[in-house]
């Protein structure tokens, strides 16, 4: 499938600005939804073909390394940090807002899990009609003779896109894969509430031991030392993060010009037996043992590529305008735009018609004079 490489949220999603004016409980939390951006773009990269192990040549990570560091990162740094200095409580006199931050966030969980269980008991509704419509279908004196009653309430119940979907269930195999993706869609609304369900008994968690931090008397020395130092942990933790955010969206950027660097050399080896074929992993990964050898294959193409951009300079000198067949290895793609333009088609056509006109013109010219030239002679 394709891969959405654009999607990969980039270094411009963290804001140290926004760090720097947050409170210390909430900038704590912040860290947590960044970790969780990583996660994301880890998530597109392991979609990828070889994408969860080929490694980022800066730091030396794959997505998959990266994925059990951010989960390292997160248990055993960012959330013993975040507990201290929510016990801490407040320093600043602004409780009310870090309170009102939580209990805001609490009840944005809560509304998120109405709007699964929702969405997971229409899936159920789906799943039990599609299964009595079928069972109905299939039986002879169903399908005959259907009681009105059952006729009444069926149709509003189903869309037009669903119906159209039973419909094209021609076949066993169709009808193993709509089941398929029902269990899939349910397994994934099972894991989303789960969550959710453990997301907000965290916050709930999170409200109380402010609470109690704040009504606490406590030393006060202690606690100004437990947020000094968490300040201190928190600009080297988001540094942290970002710096795996770089490394995904450098993993990523070696992932999309590998594969159109793959789809030219298929494209190329089409019309050159002489280019030989790769594989990604051998790309990728073991460039040095591959058999097909790299470092010729790229040699080839900048060969081809460039008679192919000479072939086309030439032509465009005459009828296409300026432009490359492909621009540079480094971001191989075919430029997307036609090879005779609309303007050009109309000048060729005006020229055609004036041509055909010129001659027609000549040609009676030449019946005149041939004509007059009898005449004398006679």
């Amino acid at each position: 499938g394709v891969v959405g490489y654009e999607n990969l949220l980039s270094g411009a999603a963290f804001s140290e600005q926004l760090l720097a004016n947050t409170e210390i409980q909430i900038a704590y939390d912040l860290l947590l939804e960044r970790i969780e951006d990583v996660r994301s773009n880890v998530a597109v990269l392991s979609a990828a073909e070889l994408g969860s192990v080929v490694t980022d040549k800066k730091t030396g990570l794959s997505a998959l390394n990266l994925a059990n560091v951010l989960n390292d990162l997160e248990e055993f740094q960012v959330r013993p940090l975040r507990e201290a200095v929510l016990k801490a409580g407040s320093q600043t006199g602004s409780s009310v807002s870090v309170k009102s931050y939580f209990q805001q966030q609490l009840r944005d969980a809560e509304r998120k899990r109405e709007s699964l269980k929702l969405t997971e008991q229409q899936l159920e509704k789906v799943a039990g009609r599609y299964g009595r419509f079928n069972n109905e279908s299939s039986s002879p004196s169903t399908a005959a003779a259907p009681s009105s009653g059952q006729g009444n309430s069926f149709a509003p119940q189903f869309d037009a896109t669903f119906l159209n979907r039973i419909i094209e269930l021609g076949n066993s195999d169709n009808e193993a894969k709509f089941r398929q993706v029902l269990a899939n869609r349910a397994l994934e609304l099972g894991d989303a509430i789960a969550k959710v369900d453990t997301k907000i008994a965290r916050l709930k968690d999170d409200i109380r031991i402010f609470e109690d931090a704040v009504a606490s008397v406590g030393d006060v020395s202690v606690k100004s030392v437990t947020i000094a130092q968490a300040n201190k942990e928190l600009q080297r933790l988001h540094s942290e993060i970002q710096s795996y955010l770089e490394a995904t969206v450098r993993i990523g950027q070696k992932l999309k010009v590998s594969d159109e660097l793959l789809q030219i050399v298929r494209r190329m080896s089409e019309f050159d037996n002489s280019i030989p074929t790769i594989s990604r992993a051998e790309l990728l990964l073991f460039p040095s043992n591959s058999t097909a050898n790299v470092p010729e294959v790229l040699q080839s193409l900048r060969e081809t590529t460039f008679v192919a951009n000479k072939l086309y300079e030439q032509l465009s000198a005459r009828l296409l305008g300026d432009g490359q067949l492909f621009k540079g290895l480094s971001a191989p793609y075919l430029i997307e735009e036609p090879l005779l333009r609309q303007t050009s088609v109309f000048g060729m056509l005006l020229s055609l018609v004036m041509g055909l006109l010129a001659s027609t013109l000549l040609f009676g010219w030449f019946l005149v004079s041939s004509r007059e030239e009898l005449s004398n002679r006679t």
